[in-house]
């Protein structure tokens, strides 16, 4: 077991003292995520591991800023079977309301599922790259945002994005990339994903 030095990804990206951080960390920081996600949803034929609670504080910083996925208390085990899939262990409920999926907003003891840490994960690919929390201001009301991303498909604000949108724009293939990852969120944190 390694020591993870670094803080949480959560600490990072929303540090004040820090003025920018660069696109190209950003984008690496997405993909290290992204691959541990895979491989926890893919590493075996028959069986994926299902986090629960992703979310960036569950994601620690090694020293020289890789991303490694922690915390895995929520944790189920699916097993496959053609297309039918059936959850094994852990029947936690543990969960972050503000990366947590729609259905399972709607009822915590549904099983959870990959598709869930996948919704959790556009969650956390959108602080990453704006810098914002999903759901932010003063005043923020838990129970009321719960209730509109549950039956109003509330998402978070897309007009953080349009400044780095901005940021990015002297730069073709930062701006492609910008624009492929807006895509991904969106696939990813929609109601009825494909």
């Amino acid at each position: 077991m390694d020591f993870i030095n670094g803080g949480n990804l959560d600490d990072f990206i929303l540090n004040q003292n820090i003025s920018k951080i660069p696109w190209g960390l950003r984008l690496r920081l997405v993909k290290e995520t992204c691959d541990a996600i895979a491989f926890l949803h893919y590493f075996s034929p028959t069986k994926a591991v299902v986090h629960g609670d992703l979310k960036p504080q569950n994601i620690l910083l090694t020293g020289d800023l890789h991303a490694k996925v922690a915390d895995f208390g929520a944790s189920q085990i699916a097993l496959s079977s053609g297309a039918a899939s059936t959850v094994q262990g852990n029947s936690n409920n543990q969960h972050t309301a503000l990366y947590s999926a729609p259905e399972f907003l709607a009822d915590v003891t549904t099983p959870r599922t990959t598709a869930m840490d996948i919704y959790s994960l556009a969650m956390i690919i959108y602080e990453i790259v704006s810098r914002r929390r999903v759901y932010h201001g003063t005043g923020v009301n838990l129970s009321l945002i719960i209730s509109t991303i549950v039956t109003r498909n509330q998402r978070p604000d897309k007009r953080q994005l349009e400044e780095v949108r901005r940021e990015l724009k002297g730069n073709f293939e930062d701006l492609r990339l910008f624009i492929l990852l807006d895509e991904v969120m969106h696939k990813c944190w929609c109601q009825e994903p494909s």
